[in-house]
């Protein structure tokens, strides 16, 4: 009898510390998930300083056009990888961004610099706030 409540006793504390264990495990790839998205922020952020501050020149610099082009290349695929891939970004998002950035003004015979409240500038800003406002959103459903 004394060895059958041992047992029982020993069940007990392992399976107690494995759901324990499992839940901790959760909680820290939830955390960490999240802090991946917070970077993409931080990222569309400092995409759109520096498209914005592309945009205001006084003269087209074909290296920050390419720098631009690459920094939007990587958070596309970014949030294409798991576990950003959960956020389910929806393409139109990504195209707006994309295009709100390198549709205009981003050839070298045509680029005039932009005043701060340009049509461009305001595109961006708009873009750039969508997509954060859709990570956040998605951020808060999935990894409460």
């Amino acid at each position: 009898m004394k060895v059958l409540e041992l047992l029982l006793n020993c069940a007990l504390i392992i399976g107690g510390w494995c759901v324990v264990h499992c839940l901790t495990l959760k909680a820290e790839r939830r955390k960490e998930n999240r802090a991946k998205a917070e970077t993409v922020v931080t990222d569309l952020l400092e995409l759109e300083e520096a498209a914005i501050r592309f945009h205001c020149a006084p003269e087209f610099d074909g290296h920050a056009n390419d720098a631009l082009a690459r920094k939007i290349q990587r958070i596309t695929q970014i949030v294409r990888q798991r576990p950003l891939d959960k956020l389910s970004i929806d393409w139109k998002i990504l195209k707006e961004l994309r295009q709100s950035i390198t549709r205009k003004n981003t050839d070298q015979s045509d680029f005039k610099p932009q005043p701060a409240g340009s049509e461009i500038v305001r595109d961006i800003r708009c873009a750039v706030d969508d997509f954060i406002s859709r990570i956040e959103y998605k951020k808060a459903e999935i990894w409460p």
